[in-house]
């Protein structure tokens, strides 16, 4: 028998962050339980009727991590890809960071092929960064662009130009450090024609935050 407790506040918590994160991610009970090789009963008893004893603490574990969940938050240092709506994003931003990382998170509308497709919500702390990427749930869907206006946190960018092949690869790369990541969005953000001194100066910053040099950081604006 396992020693490990979790109270029933606790385990309440988790559960709501766990539901949040399917939403975000438009995740399907019954998928994800196929994907995870879980009980379809078990998982579906601790998510609907918030019964902890139908889903061990490994269980609930392992469905944290792969929704992208690390000690009940969003996790750091890794791109999460959403399909969601506004309104989603606006209830559980608040829900899956803290407090110090929530007014700080920059809203960045994302361009492919010269129409709007996502939105990136970027926030970095110490040597961690957040980087999510939201789409619409359909391609029919205008795609999830939020304001700080409508959401009453945040710092609205400027709009980041990808092309639709590049765009494709900022989703999918693997191996890149997401600092490059994060300052990848920022550059394409803050390089254009109106762009001040000023975001001269916070860029360099973004760049020794991540670990980059001044000509890294060069290299990536000229190239």
């Amino acid at each position: 028998m396992s020693l490990i407790k979790i109270t029933d506040d606790d385990d309440k918590i988790l559960r709501e962050r766990v539901i949040c994160m399917m939403n975000l991610r438009n995740e399907k009970l019954t998928k994800l339980a196929r994907k995870l090789n879980l009980d379809t009963g078990g998982l579906s008893g601790w998510v609907n009727g918030g019964v902890q004893g139908r889903l061990s603490i490994k269980k609930k574990s392992l469905v944290s991590d792969y929704l992208g969940l690390l000690h009940g938050f969003l996790a750091p240092n890794k791109v999460h890809v959403w399909n969601t709506d506004s309104e989603t994003i606006e209830s559980a931003i608040p829900l899956l960071l803290s407090k110090e990382l929530l007014n700080g998170i920059r809203i960045v509308p994302i361009y492919s092929g010269g129409q709007p497709a996502s939105c990136a919500l970027l926030a970095s702390s110490t040597n961690d960064y957040f980087v999510v990427i939201a789409e619409p749930r359909d391609d029919s869907l205008q795609p999830p662009i939020i304001t700080p206006e409508k959401t009453g946190w945040g710092i609205l960018e400027k709009k980041a130009f990808f092309s639709m092949v590049e765009y494709r690869k900022l989703k999918e790369e693997k191996d890149k450090d997401i600092s490059e990541i994060y300052l990848e969005i920022m550059i394409r953000s803050m390089t254009k024609i109106d762009s001040s001194m000023i975001d001269w100066v916070i860029l360099v910053k973004e760049a020794v935050i991540g670990g980059l040099t001044v000509d890294e950081a060069r290299k990536r604006l000229l190239g």
